[in-house]
């Protein structure tokens, strides 16, 4: 079960996703403490326009944190964003360490119900690489866009060797 606590310094991922029916838009901030727990804290967004608004103040405040995203789901270039694009590995790779750290009590999070319906309706999806999330949930269709966000964000902050980065113009070092 995710759990409710103060969020920790450490290293942090972005990680952004879209509906499969083009909106909301959710983004998910995680960070590894030193323990190796994960804390998240998530964000829906009814539109493109309040998103980049959001996400451009962000990447302002926060130069020091990866924005990723899948392949599919494009994002301008932003001042100071570091931009990273998730290959489809990412779905297969932290499905089990995510399953995992939420039984074992180590991922945590602020109380986000819609994040906690999307985890909880979430079905899983065998395939020959290992298991994943269907792109929504079957019951009733719901989209699990945070979900899949949280997925990418343990297997990112796990294994930071995966992936290919697509450099940005605007990448502050």
């Amino acid at each position: 079960d995710l759990t409710l606590g103060a969020p920790p310094n450490g290293d942090r991922v972005l990680v952004c996703e879209v509906s499969i029916h083009g909106a909301p838009i959710g983004a998910l901030l995680a960070t590894k403490d030193s323990k190796g727990e994960i804390w998240v804290e998530s964000w829906t967004f009814d539109s493109y326009p309040n998103f980049y608004k959001w996400l451009t103040e962000f990447c302002d405040k926060n130069r020091d944190v990866e924005v990723c995203h899948h392949a599919a789901f494009r994002l301008p270039e932003i001042p100071h964003m570091i931009d990273y694009e998730i290959k489809g590995a990412y779905s297969v790779a932290g499905f089990g360490p995510a399953r995992e750290m939420i039984l074992e009590g180590q991922l945590h999070h602020f109380g986000d119900a819609n994040l906690s319906e999307q985890v909880l309706s979430a079905v899983p999806h065998h395939a020959a690489e290992g298991k994943s999330f269907l792109s929504q949930a079957k019951t009733g269709q719901k989209p699990i866009y945070l979900a899949r966000c949280l997925v990418w964000a343990v297997a990112r902050l796990i294994d930071p060797e995966r992936g290919i980065r697509r450099p940005s113009a605007f990448h502050v070092s």
